[in-house]
């Protein structure tokens, strides 16, 4: 719950005029709280120029002054411009502290009202194995697609290729495969909100380019997640699913330039 401490407040609204909830209110020249009512979403943490707030909730060590001054607009979008899908990895482990500081990014990442329902699965030691599931749910899946009279000619050429994935892995696994590609470490990003999952992932493959990855969003190993065996072998929560799935490793290509895009489909109203 949000916890004021009345010995630092000075009354000032800050933190009433922020509140989306309307949950706060200023009585006696200082901020109170109306109910237990709010999303938690830490603005009134974040405003109060007297440090008087806290939310009991959370880690308040986790807080600090905004001293930063921020990157120019022309450099991020140059950064985002230059960002490719890597295909070629290293054989090089990432270390665990840039694992951490790409998942620190995602965790920051704004979510639907707040709710903060987003689990962070790290595949690395247990590679071998994630990899042997993930593409024998996707022969499984190819194979359900392929009979059925309802999925699309894309999902059927989708499907025909899982099945020589599945087929080429079973002839020699040790064989670097299309679906995995030799990256070192694979996040899954489950949750119940695909759109919490999409931005969370952008953040992340931001912060892991800043570090000199390389990113691939990888679709296959999404909806190869989705087998039971799978779920159970990494332990997706009941309710959530792997909604968006990143490939991550050190890239063994080097772009000498962006690449072209269309131009935007943009209405001016």
């Amino acid at each position: 719950m949000v916890d004021i401490d009345l010995l630092k407040c000075k009354g000032c609204g800050a933190c009433v005029k922020d509140c989306f909830s309307r949950n706060l209110y200023v009585i006696d020249e200082k901020a109170a709280v109306k109910s237990d009512e709010c999303i938690r979403c830490g603005h009134c943490v974040a405003i109060c120029p007297e440090n008087a707030v806290c939310i009991t909730e959370y880690d308040m060590e986790d807080v600090h002054e905004v001293t930063e001054q921020g990157i120019s607009p022309d450099a991020l979008v140059a950064f985002i411009k230059n960002r490719r899908s890597i295909r070629q990895y290293k054989d090089k482990c990432v270390e665990t502290e840039l694992i951490k500081q790409i998942i620190e990014a995602g965790r920051y990442t704004p979510t639907a009202s707040n709710r903060q329902e987003i689990t962070f699965i790290v595949v690395e030691k247990e590679m071998e194995m994630f990899r042997a599931l993930v593409i024998e749910s996707l022969g499984a899946l190819g194979r359900e697609f392929l009979e059925s009279d309802d999925a699309s000619p894309l999902l059927k050429n989708y499907a025909q290729r899982w099945i020589s994935i599945e087929r080429a892995y079973k002839t020699n696994p040790a064989k670097k495969d299309y679906v995995f590609l030799g990256a070192p470490v694979v996040i899954l990003i489950a949750g119940d909100h695909p759109v919490d999952a999409g931005l969370a992932a952008s953040n992340m493959e931001l912060v892991a380019c800043a570090n000199g990855l390389g990113v691939l969003y990888s679709g296959f190993i999404t909806r190869g997640s989705k087998g039971e065996k799978v779920r159970n072998f990494v332990g997706i929560p009941p309710g959530k699913e792997v909604l968006t799935v990143l490939l991550i490793g050190y890239p063994d290509v080097k772009y000498q330039r962006n690449a072209p895009r269309k131009k935007a489909d943009t209405v001016w109203v």
